[in-house]
């Protein structure tokens, strides 16, 4: 069960991997650049690990994410 908020941070993490110019980002760089502060760590975290889980996102080399290509079906 997800909150407002955990749905907030998420569609923050997603408008963010689908910028136009988008480099692969830790999950460090990515907190970083959302400007999250150390209390909202946890569950950013939290949110990353439900949109890898979910397909969405993929960690990749040097742990960086980036969203997961869709095939044309």
């Amino acid at each position: 069960m997800s909150s407002d908020a955990d749905d907030t941070l998420r569609e923050k993490v997603l408008v963010l991997l689908r910028s136009a110019g988008y480099q692969p980002l830790t999950k460090s760089g990515l907190a970083r650049v959302l400007g999250l502060p150390p209390d909202e760590r946890a569950r950013f975290r939290g949110v990353l690990r439900g949109l890898e889980n979910e397909g969405v996102v993929l960690c990749g080399r040097k742990s960086a994410y980036t969203l997961r290509q869709r095939t044309p079906g």
